[in-house]
């Protein structure tokens, strides 16, 4: 969730202004002039001391759920490393998060460690010399990719040069001296790894080892060498100034009182150290143990933030040649749910030839892209006719199974909302990754993901349904009259029926009116 200009705000203001936004597309390109710089590699993990003692051969695959161990896991990752770092975020907050994490990279950097972070553009509003300062370090490079050409007035970008600027890097990849790798949904931000007082993401990362660290090697390269990935030094105008207040906050941060809950969920003990200590992991929800699977890596190529490429070309497709078509089972769970025509078609189709399909997206009460719900929202009547089973995040979930929540003393959250993405074909194959099931995912931006061949990690995203749902979200059936029923029990096990869909009435008015227009390719 960006502190500044958000989806729901850009994803209104295209809408709004799309007219006018058809006639200025091919009026001008302001991407500026990219400098002059060497190509540079992922270093080849099969020529370093291997960070695991086990030399394990397996792919291994470990689900981080708890928002708090996904963050120290991150942070004993880069503790760890020898000789590579390389990061990709769409969103790095220049909060709590995202200075601890800087203040463990120019640790690591100091000590001779390689870091490359490559960050999307869209959401760096007023951080231009906290990435100038980080970047000065020699054994850091940071780069934006498909920058903004006015960095003061940035919705002007997407006036002037709507064609290009609309479209972004949304992958999310951590790979630490080629050999373990966090690849998932969460960005670097408050929001994503902690229970705070305002908005809280539920959200899922995996972190693995195995054979997709090269093929995500390779990509994270095409992504760094691109000519849409720009080195922020020659590129932002620099503030010595203000580049050494940002030093000064980061070096800083750990002494801060908001810090303490994560220095303190680092210094427990977690899967990582009895993972690479040659232990066995158990499941954060299965009783299980982590098991060796077969992974595949996912991507788009940077050619998509260029131009439009046939879904033959993206991610989607690729997705779909490993899971084919589900006999038995379709589990879906994407925060933003935009169906289209063709895709609720295919939906129903399964539906109607037995196929067991549940979805769970985000409640209009839920979502922070409100914009985005009636294209989701108009589909529903549809879906349930033909059989499939609809589920709609709470705003105020509290026994939730994606995350495993801690108690922890000053941390209540008022508000929550749903940011996995998993997919699960007939128990076998299940998709973790930064895609929505929408068009912006699918045909627009630039996403990572991985296929894993596991029933292990296919029970995890079948224990959000068979558990006690109905506490995390709101159940959308027909009632005998055939019109919208939404269902939840609430803390006390009452079950509770809603006949009007649960959300304030500005929510509505505003969904309702961005549904009026014609942008649904743009969501």
């Amino acid at each position: 969730m960006p502190s500044q200009l958000s989806n729901s705000q850009l994803r209104l203001i295209f809408g709004m202004l799309l007219p006018l936004l058809i006639i200025l597309m091919p009026a001008c390109n302001t991407l500026p002039t990219r400098p002059n710089v060497p190509l540079s590699y992922s270093i080849e993990a099969d020529k370093l001391r291997s960070l695991d003692p086990r030399q394990q051969r397996d792919d291994m695959v470990y689900p981080l759920l708890d928002p708090l161990e996904a963050f120290a896991t991150r942070v004993q990752l880069i503790r760890r490393a020898q000789h590579s770092i390389d990061l990709a975020y769409y969103i790095w907050d220049n909060d709590i998060t995202g200075r601890l994490i800087l203040h463990e990279l120019i640790d690591a950097a100091q000590r001779g460690v390689r870091v490359r972070l490559l960050l999307d553009d869209q959401n760096t509003t007023g951080l231009d010399a906290l990435w100038l300062a980080v970047a000065k370090h020699p054994s850091i490079e940071v780069r934006l990719f498909n920058p903004l050409a006015y960095r003061e007035y940035r919705a002007l970008n997407h006036l002037v040069d709507f064609s290009r600027t609309q479209r972004r890097l949304h992958g999310k990849t951590f790979v630490v001296d080629g050999q373990i790798m966090i690849i998932g949904g969460r960005n670097m931000a408050d929001a994503y790894y902690r229970i705070s007082p305002d908005d809280f993401f539920a959200d899922l990362d995996v972190m693995l080892a195995g054979s997709a660290l090269r093929q995500m090697g390779q990509s994270f390269d095409r992504f760094w060498n691109d000519r849409l990935a720009y080195p922020v030094i020659g590129l932002l105008n620099g503030d010595a100034a203000a580049e050494q207040r940002e030093l000064q906050q980061i070096k800083h941060v750990q002494q801060t009182a908001d810090a303490k809950v994560y220095l303190g969920a680092i210094a427990e003990q977690h899967p990582l150290d009895r993972w690479l200590n040659g232990a066995q992991i158990a499941s954060t929800l299965l009783d299980s143990q982590t098991l060796p699977t077969r992974t595949r890596l996912v991507t788009d190529t940077p050619a998509k933030a260029s131009q439009t490429l046939p879904f033959s070309q993206t991610i989607g497709a690729q997705i779909l040649a490993i899971a084919g078509d589900p006999q038995q089972s379709l589990d879906i769970i994407s925060p933003y749910l935009v169906p289209t025509e063709r895709g609720t078609q295919a939906l129903v189709k399964l539906a109607q030839n037995g196929v067991r399909i549940r979805i769970l997206t985000n409640s209009l009460a839920a979502t922070d892209v409100v914009v985005l719900h009636d294209f989701y929202a108009r589909r529903r009547q549809q879906l349930l006719t033909a059989g499939v089973v609809l589920y709609e995040f709470k705003p105020d979930a509290h026994a939730d199974p994606i995350r495993k929540w801690r108690s922890r003393e000053g941390l209540l959250h008022t508000h929550s909302g749903l940011h996995a993405k998993a997919i699960s074909w007939d128990s076998r194959t299940t998709y973790v990754g930064s895609m929505n099931l929408d068009p912006r995912s699918v045909l627009i931006n630039a996403e990572w993901g991985v296929m894993i061949e596991s029933r292990a990690a296919a029970d995890l995203v079948d224990q959000v349904f068979s558990g006690n749902i109905l506490r995390l979200a709101y159940r959308v059936t027909l009632d005998a009259d055939g019109k919208l029923l939404w269902l939840e029990k609430n803390q006390t096990g009452e079950m509770i029926e809603h006949h009007a869909e649960p959300a304030s009435r500005s929510r509505r008015a505003v969904s309702r009116v961005v549904g009026w227009l014609p942008v649904e390719a743009l969501m």
